[in-house]
């Protein structure tokens, strides 16, 4: 539910008392005046396209609770994204996404970064926001699928950006639903570094 300052979540799923009971009560602050990414991505076959909008650092509340085990979101710590999309798809596709949001130096600071290797030359997905949205040109990754563990690095073509991720969890899977339909994600968590220029030409200093 969408009201003029926050969004909230609720989410049940199981039966009161089992194991796998999951119930959730979370609150997103966002308003209309909040500034988010929006990108439109042309795939070769005429029709096929991506949109996306992301709503990205949006400070978060409340908890979830799974069975017997209940997770507080520490209120100034606990952040958000809202990641929207619609499309017609291409049947083989190479998407990297990455987000990031906390507090660095007294700033809440939300990158986004990634594409889904489409043709996006009117504009990528690749910003930061730091009170208001800073574009930044299209993301570099370096990364080792062999070796998900080991730092990723991300930079970008206008030398804006520098950051190195040090991952602490692999959330990969991968999910079959036939031939025509599989989804090998490689997926991690972890803290990132390093420093990013702000519209004005400051460098900020990202840490944690």
């Amino acid at each position: 539910r969408f009201e003029e300052t926050k969004r909230t979540i609720t989410v049940i799923s199981g039966a009161v008392g089992a194991d796998n009971r999951m119930e959730a009560h979370l609150e997103l602050a966002d308003s209309r005046a909040t500034e988010s990414i929006a990108v439109v991505h042309r795939f070769d076959e005429p029709g096929q396209f991506f949109y996306e909008n992301k709503r990205v650092s949006m400070p978060a509340t409340g908890s979830v609770q799974v069975g017997e085990l209940l997770y507080e979101l520490p209120e100034g710590s606990s952040f958000g994204v809202l990641d929207w999309g619609r499309g017609a798809w291409p049947s083989d596709v190479h998407w990297e996404w990455g987000h990031f949001a906390g507090m660095t130096d007294g700033h809440m600071v939300g990158i986004n970064l990634g594409t889904v290797f489409a043709d996006d030359t009117p504009g990528t997905a690749d910003a930061v926001i730091v009170g208001v949205l800073h574009k930044i040109s299209r993301s570099e990754w370096d990364y080792d699928l062999d070796d998900l563990m080991s730092p990723w690095r991300f930079t970008s073509t206008d030398a804006r950006i520098d950051l190195t991720l040090t991952p602490d969890f692999d959330d990969s899977t991968t999910l079959s639903l036939g031939p025509a339909y599989t989804l090998t994600r490689w997926k991690v968590h972890g803290e990132i570094q390093g420093t990013v220029q702000l519209d004005d030409g400051s460098q900020l200093q990202v840490t944690g």
